[in-house]
């Protein structure tokens, strides 16, 4: 009797540790198959880890936008170049097709900046106008005319250099107007920078007359019509405007962006294009 019931408690123990040990194994296989079908979904991207994937996320999206914006440094010297630009070619804007630039403009405006020198390089004058148009301006060599005298030239052109021309009857300078420009926003995507500027043209003025007047177009300017800033007639220190930048924003809706497309390069930057937007 007693042998049979030890028998029987032997074959319970033999049975409870197959079954814990099927359980086992049961358990393993789940574990294994949970784990391989987690890893799978990650790997095809099903799952993501929220809180660091986020955050690397905002990092890329945060480096991203600091790479795009410009410093106040690049808003300076793209703004002192914007502004040579349109106090000289102004006349041309919109401007995407840089050729359109008339050859004697380019030519005075390179005489302006090297100075009135004895005899200037042909050299020099291309060097000037690539420091600021890059390649995309082939300067036509010639004499350079007179902006206010169709009698003489200003310098005349021969092997190479330009000599200032004795005949030419010496007179008062000439100007264009003015321009004063408010950055609003820009970007950059690599060497290439667009940035956004509202202009004012003032009337056109030579040393002995007041800035009397702002435009907010260069035809305006040029026509003296339409003002959008004028100073006082009767005021005790002259009809001058003192545009600061609390007078600016009075007239601030008014004036159109101007957008600036430049490449920076080694030696600054070169235009691309100017195109405003109305």
């Amino acid at each position: 009797m007693e042998e049979k019931e030890i028998e029987k408690n032997e074959e319970i123990v033999v049975e409870n540790k197959s079954n814990t040990g099927l359980k086992v194994i049961i358990v393993i296989l789940v574990l294994a198959l949970l784990g391989a079908t987690g890893y799978i979904c990650y790997d095809k991207g099903i799952i993501k880890l929220p809180v660091k994937e986020k955050e690397v996320e905002k990092k890329e999206e945060s480096d991203t936008k600091l790479d795009k914006e410009l410093s106040q440094g690049e808003i300076d010297d793209i703004k002192d170049f914007a502004k040579e630009i349109s106090n000289n070619f102004a006349l041309y804007y919109p401007l995407e097709d840089l050729s359109k630039i008339d050859n004697q403009k380019l030519l005075l405006w390179s005489l302006n900046r090297i100075g009135f020198n004895d005899s200037i390089k042909a050299s020099e004058i291309e060097k000037e106008v690539e420091s600021y148009f890059g390649n995309s301006i082939k300067i036509k060599h010639e004499d350079i005319e007179c902006p206010t005298s169709d009698e003489e030239p200003l310098y005349l052109y021969e092997d190479g250099e330009y000599v200032p021309n004795e005949k030419h009857m010496g007179h008062g300078g000439f100007s264009n107007p003015g321009a004063a420009l408010f950055y609003v926003s820009g970007e950059k995507d690599g060497n290439l920078i667009t940035a956004n500027f509202k202009i004012l043209y003032s009337n056109t003025c030579g040393d002995t007359c007041f800035l009397s007047s702002y435009y907010k177009s260069y035809e305006d300017s040029v026509k003296g019509i339409n003002p959008v800033l004028e100073g006082d007639e009767d005021s005790e220190d002259g009809p001058g405007v003192n545009l600061t930048e609390d007078l600016y924003k009075t007239v601030e809706v008014r004036i159109p962006i101007t957008t600036f497309k430049v490449e920076k390069t080694d030696n600054g930057y070169v235009l691309k294009s100017v195109i405003i937007h109305d």
